[in-house]
């Protein structure tokens, strides 16, 4: 049996991969056709964007910006 403790790891690392694959990979989804992946000075910081509560996995701008 697997602990609770190790179970929870290997969820964060999928998720963690998941999120990975899905910013790197957004300009063949319709999400990255309608949206850009937030920046700030000109550079993409809104994956793991920091918030008060914890890092949101991915933040991203409408391309209307409406």
């Amino acid at each position: 049996m697997i602990s609770a403790q190790v179970e929870d790891q290997v969820v964060f690392h999928l998720e963690k991969q998941l999120v990975d694959f899905l910013v790197h990979n957004r300009h063949g989804t319709v999400l990255g056709r309608e949206c850009d992946l937030y920046e700030e000075y000109g550079q993409p910081v809104g994956q793991q964007y920091p918030t008060d509560t914890r890092p949101m996995d991915a933040l991203a701008i409408s391309k209307d910006k409406i």
